[in-house]
């Protein structure tokens, strides 16, 4: 081989080496392109959780928009007119978002979408079969979207337990589809997504008022003769009915009742909008405490979902000084002085919260307005049934009331007998029979025994031997008649004997 062909050789060589070394590294790139999209660990890499300022959650028709406060605000719902949302819960949201983990990355198409529930939503509008089930946005304090998640259809794993509904084994949701959106690929990620709720309820700041040792309590409503006020001076006295008159028999222990009332009281949503506008005020309560509290709490009619409207305004005049005590040295002073002034301080900080619930109105469920909202009459003592009848017209007897327990003109079977343990409902009721003598039982009657004649077959005997035959025994007279009583007394006469 001459130089000049080794030289193109080496040429060709270089040449095909460079063209192979390029090829790799394009492969290499893609990849590695590939990979960062498919097989990241994290679901948002680069997830900017300390500048999200807005969060909103789309369900169909249904919304919900979270947004932050300027400041200490804190966090508001804005589909409740701004009402305080629950920080803590949305700040675990966001976390969980951030640390996200990828389970699997699915390899499906486009064109099953739709299985996957991820078909893009008409918002504001019902789903469709196959659109996504929920999509989040997460935006900047200037209203810009950050990121967007699609939540498609939930991964279910079937149970080794049988539904209680029947139908087959139990399912129970353990992971989800998603999908980022303006981003290729489909990932299962083991989070329901069941905290992303669309309803505003759902997301609000649980604290509500509370009242304490309890100094007064009125009602005020459309009925005035049914209206009623306690009072009492201490915690540990009974409430005393204010203007009681003479006829009436106040019961301390049906009223002590109203020392809990609004003690621990819950609310299930804000009512805004129309709804809102016309405030309740079918009755009025006004509750004063020991601690200088001062409380109009306002309920309308209950709905059929025994639920009311509430509004609640308060206010307050608060010691900033204690009574000193005689004869407590300089040391006891101090500590109790800086006990007082740390109470007083946390009463101010309950003020100022539960003033904020001003002008706002509560749906509430009936237990928190039923235990305290009772008619003059339910504080009285209750009379006994007439006869003193145990159960007579109260719950265990049957209705109707009665002696025990009986509807009026009830009866109870001839002969009937309650089984040996069981009790009529509220006491066996007394029945009185009237005074019948019992009809003698007829004597029983033995009929004679009538013997039938004993016919002796003559003896034969040996001739030379014979006796005259015995004679014959003359038959008895037939017995007379014998007269039988009847189970009404009335003598019977003895059927007679055939041939006679």
């Amino acid at each position: 081989m001459g130089k000049k062909q080794l030289k193109y050789l080496l040429i060709l060589l270089v040449v095909m080496g460079a063209a192979a070394l390029a090829l790799k590294m394009m492969q290499s790139g893609k990849v590695e392109k590939s990979r960062s999209i498919t097989d990241r660990e994290d679901l948002i890499a680069d997830f900017p959780i300390n500048d999200v300022a807005e969060v909103e959650i789309a369900d169909g028709a249904s919304s919900v928009t979270l947004k932050k406060g300027d400041g200490d605000a804190g966090w508001r719902v804005l589909e409740r007119d701004a009402y305080t949302a629950n920080s803590e819960t949305l700040v675990k949201f966001l976390k969980m978002i951030w640390g996200l983990k990828i389970t699997q990355n699915v390899q499906v198409g486009e064109s099953q979408y739709g299985r996957l529930h991820l078909l893009p939503s008409s918002e504001g509008k019902e789903k469709k079969e196959g659109e996504v089930e929920k999509t989040i946005y997460f935006k900047g304090k200037d209203g810009k979207v950050l990121k967007t998640i699609y939540l498609g259809k939930a991964y279910e794993r079937m149970e080794n337990s049988s539904s209680p509904l029947g139908g087959g084994p139990r399912m129970s949701k353990v992971a989800r589809y998603v999908k980022i959106a303006d981003e290729d690929g489909v990932f299962l990620v083991a989070e329901t997504f069941d905290a992303a709720d669309a309803d505003p309820a759902r997301w609000l700041e649980e604290k509500f008022f509370k009242i304490e040792n309890i100094k007064a309590v009125e009602i005020k409503s459309d009925k005035k003769e049914e209206d009623w006020k306690l009072t009492r001076n201490k915690s540990e006295e009974d409430f005393i009915l204010v203007d009681a008159k003479k006829e009436e028999k106040y019961d301390a222990t049906r009223a002590n009742a109203m020392k809990n009332a609004f003690s621990s009281p819950r609310f299930e949503d804000v009512i805004v909008g129309e709804a809102a506008v016309k405030k309740p005020g079918k009755t009025t309560f006004l509750i004063d405490t020991l601690a200088g509290f001062h409380y109009v709490v306002k309920v309308g009619e209950k709905s059929d979902l025994n639920e009311y409207f509430l509004t609640v305004d308060v206010s307050a005049k608060l010691d900033d000084k204690r009574e000193a005590v005689k004869g407590e040295s300089e040391e006891d002073k101090k500590k109790n002085d800086e006990a007082f002034a740390t109470a007083v301080e946390a009463q101010k900080e309950k003020l100022a919260f539960e003033k904020t619930l001003s002008g706002k109105v509560f749906k509430v469920r009936s237990y928190v307005v039923d235990s305290i909202n009772k008619k003059r009459a339910d504080l009285m003592k209750q009379d006994k049934p007439a006869g003193g009848a145990p159960g007579a017209g109260m719950p265990g007897g049957l209705p109707g009331g009665g002696a025990g327990g009986l509807p009026p003109g009830f009866k109870l079977p001839p002969g009937f007998k309650m089984p040996a343990g069981m009790q009529m409902p509220g006491g066996h009721p007394s029945v009185k029979k009237p005074a019948v003598s019992a009809p003698t039982p007829a004597p029983k009657v033995k009929a004679p025994e009538v013997k039938k004649d004993a016919v002796k077959k003559p003896e034969v005997k040996a001739a030379g031997d014979q006796k005259p035959a015995a004679k014959k025994e003359a038959k008895p007279a037939p017995p007379e008649e014998v007269k039988k009583k009847t189970t009404d007394g009335a003598e019977k006469p003895a059927p007679k004997k055939s041939g006679e």
